[in-house]
C-alpha cells in the first residue's frame, strides 16, 4: 500500500488485512490498492486483490499532511471565533 506522501494525497485512511472481518467496515481497494468503496458490515466481505482470504478492514484512523490539517482548522476558526 502507499502512503499519501507516495500517492499524493492530502489524506490517507489507515486500514488493516484482516480474516475474521464480517461485522467490521470492510475497505473495497483496486489492485493498485487505491480505495475505490466502502462497506459497512458486510455480509460477505469483499477481499483483497489476488487474496481471497483476507479483507481490508478501517481502523477508523486519519492522518493529514500538517499544512492541510492546520489550513482546515484556520477555516473553521474564522467561520466560529469573534474577537
Amino acid at each position: 500500500m502507499t502512503t499519501g506522501k507516495e500517492s499524493g494525497s492530502d489524506r490517507v485512511r489507515h486500514s488493516h488485512g484482516c480474516k475474521e472481518s464480517q461485522g467490521l467496515c470492510i475497505v473495497e481497494v483496486d489492485e493498485n490498492w487505491r480505495i475505490i468503496g466502502f462497506e459497512e458490515k458486510p455480509k460477505h466481505p469483499k477481499t483483497i486483490p489476488g487474496n481471497s482470504s483476507l479483507a481490508l478492514v478501517s481502523m477508523g484512523n486519519y492522518i493529514f499532511r500538517k499544512e492541510t490539517i492546520i489550513a482546515s482548522f484556520c477555516r473553521v476558526a474564522k467561520r466560529t471565533v469573534r474577537i
